[in-house]
């Protein structure tokens, strides 16, 4: 939920208020206001105009189709020359995000020092465009990442977005878990601007399972069946404790290392240790069990190994590679982003 202070901390650019010892307080505390026949959303943006178009009186709306005492001030008879809003008897006119608003009940006349309580109604278009969406991303243990989602709202009136996150690994707040972050304040768009909107991703610390596919949705609050919906993959980097040497330098056990890099585009290095000398094969499998790659390596020597392995003709996805010898077999997994 976005609270008063993400509201009004947003930084709408509009133009300055001159404020006045004179004013009249509009305000609408029957929740009737209406954009687009419902009820204004808490977030809407209220301006108010005197005749000559002077922009005299802003205010957010709080609790839907409502809005509290919006000061609308007046002219400073003390500063000839300079215009800073309404005189007595002038009609006020208002506008609910940009457009124009009709006064469905009430007196929008000011008067110095009243109140008046108006009803208003508007109707604008509402249309989101996606510009630039993320592409996969790699996070390590323990860390957030913050990930742009760059937008363009194609109605006729100011917009404002939010988002809605969901991941296809558990999430929780321990230090273990996968945890989303969804912004907590509104994203601001005059017509036809491009915007960014960002949440972020923490990685857990350690996890057996190494990508999370994030989907999202940038939605308006206008409309929310307008919006921007597609998923991320996020591939936590995975860390490995490597098994000791004995104290010749020669390994004590068999050890099939993780690739470096993981992930990887396109080439990746796959180390292994052997403590006996012994006929090597390498195998890739892709994740429905397909080998996509067998390779016989012939006798090797006791000790340390490397082998370079190339995806630069499969897609990208998760892999499991597998180094046997005549007494050991080990596989592991790695991830090819392209």
């Amino acid at each position: 939920m976005v609270g008063l202070a993400a509201i009004l901390c947003t930084g709408v650019q509009a133009q300055e208020i001159q404020v006045t010892p004179f004013y009249t307080d509009f305000f609408d505390t029957l929740y009737s206001s209406t954009l687009n026949g419902a009820l204004m959303p808490a977030g809407t943006i209220i301006e108010a105009f005197d005749p000559d178009g002077i922009l005299c009186g802003r205010k957010a709306v709080i609790t839907a189709g409502g809005f509290g005492f919006m000061p609308v001030y007046g002219d400073d008879g003390e500063t000839p020359g300079v215009d800073e809003g309404a005189v007595a008897n002038d009609t006020i006119t208002f506008k609910i995000n940009g457009r124009l608003a009709t006064v469905v009940t009430g007196d929008p006349i000011w008067n110095d020092l009243s109140g008046q309580n108006v009803q208003l109604s508007a109707t604008s278009t509402v249309a989101i465009t996606g510009i630039t969406l993320p592409g996969a991303q790699v996070v390590a243990p323990g860390a957030t990442i913050t990930i742009p989602v760059e937008v363009r709202n194609d109605g006729d009136g100011l917009d404002f977005y939010s988002v809605n996150l969901s991941m296809s690994q558990p999430g929780g707040t321990g230090v273990n878990d996968w945890e989303a972050f969804e912004p907590d304040s509104f994203v601001y768009a005059d017509p036809n601007e491009i915007v960014t909107v960002y949440f972020s991703i923490r990685a857990p610390l350690w996890a057996v399972d190494t990508l999370n596919v994030v989907s999202y949705s940038v939605y308006s609050n206008l409309d929310t069946t307008q919006k921007v919906e597609s998923t991320v993959d996020i591939y936590r980097t995975i860390t490995d404790v490597e098994d000791p040497s004995d104290p010749d330098g020669l390994p004590a056990s068999f050890t099939v290392h993780q690739n470096y890099p993981n992930p990887f585009n396109p080439s990746t290095t796959i180390a292994f240790d052997l403590p006996t000398a012994s006929t090597v094969r390498f195998e890739v499998y892709d994740i429905l069990g397909r080998q996509v790659e067998g390779r016989e390596l012939g006798m090797l020597g006791t000790g340390p190994h490397e082998i370079e392995f190339s995806g630069y003709n499969l897609s990208s996805g998760v892999y499991f590679y597998r180094v046997v010898t005549q007494s050991y077999a080990q596989s592991r997994k790695m991830i090819l982003m392209k």
